[in-house]
C-alpha cells in the first residue's frame, strides 16, 4: 500500500444508514458559522458565482452557499460523506454534484470563479498540500480561500503538518492579493483558524 493509499484508508466516517446532513445545525457551531460567514462575504467581494469546494465533507457548507445564490461543486474523499451530500441535494431538488476521490487524482475538466478549501490540506502530506495550492490557483479564475487550523499537528493524529505563519507565507505569500488572518474562538477549546486568500 502506498503512503497516499494509507492516508486515504486512515480517513473514514461512520454514518448511520440514510444519513442526511443538517446545514442549519452548523450555524450553531462557532467554527463552522465563521467559515460560512467568511466564505460568503469573500465570494461576494470577488464577484464569484461558481465555486469548487475541496474537502466538502457532507456538503453542509455548500448547501448554505447555494442558498445564498452560489453554484457549488464539491470534492470529497470519503464515499459515505459524498453519498450523503448527493442524497441531500436530490431530496431538496438542488443542482449539486460531488467529485469523489483524492483531489490531486481528480480530472475536473473545467475552471471555477473561486476555489475554497477549509480544514482539509493539513490531512495531506505537505508536498501534496503544496501541489494542491498550485492546482487551486490553476482552477480558479478570480480567487482562492483556504483555512487551516492553528494547531501543532502532533495534537491530532489525522494532521500531517503544522500550519505556521512562516509555512503559509512560503506556500501562498507570492500570490496576488495574498491575505492572512488568524481567527480565534474565545471561550472554547477549538483551535484558532488561519484564513488565507488570494486573487487569481
Amino acid at each position: 500500500m502506498t503512503y497516499r493509499e494509507e492516508r486515504i484508508f486512515a480517513h473514514s466516517v461512520d454514518l448511520p444508514p440514510g444519513y442526511v446532513p443538517d446545514p442549519q445545525r452548523h450555524l450553531g457551531n462557532i467554527r463552522d458559522s465563521t467559515h460560512f460567514t467568511k466564505a460568503a462575504k469573500w465570494l461576494e467581494s470577488i464577484g464569484a458565482k461558481t465555486v469548487l469546494d475541496v474537502g466538502s465533507y457532507d456538503g453542509w457548507l455548500d448547501f448554505l452557499l447555494i442558498a445564498k445564490g452560489f453554484s457549488v461543486v464539491g470534492v470529497e474523499l470519503i464515499e459515505s460523506l459524498a453519498d450523503a451530500a448527493v442524497r441531500y441535494g436530490n431530496r431538496n431538488f438542488l443542482e449539486y454534484e460531488v467529485q469523489m476521490g483524492y483531489f490531486l487524482d481528480i480530472e475536473l475538466g473545467r475552471t471555477f470563479d473561486a476555489v475554497i478549501c477549509f480544514e482539509t490540506l493539513e490531512h495531506m502530506p505537505l508536498d501534496d498540500a503544496r501541489e494542491s495550492a498550485k492546482r487551486f490557483a490553476s482552477l480558479a479564475r478570480k480567487g482562492v480561500m483556504v483555512s487551516l487550523p492553528d494547531q501543532d499537528h502532533h495534537q491530532n493524529p489525522q494532521h500531517l503538518f503544522t500550519p505556521t505563519e512562516a509555512l503559509i507565507k512560503d506556500i501562498w505569500g507570492g500570490m496576488p492579493g495574498y491575505t492572512l488572518e488568524c481567527v480565534p474562538y474565545p471561550g472554547t477549546t477549538i483551535p484558532a483558524n488561519w484564513f488565507i486568500s488570494h486573487r487569481c
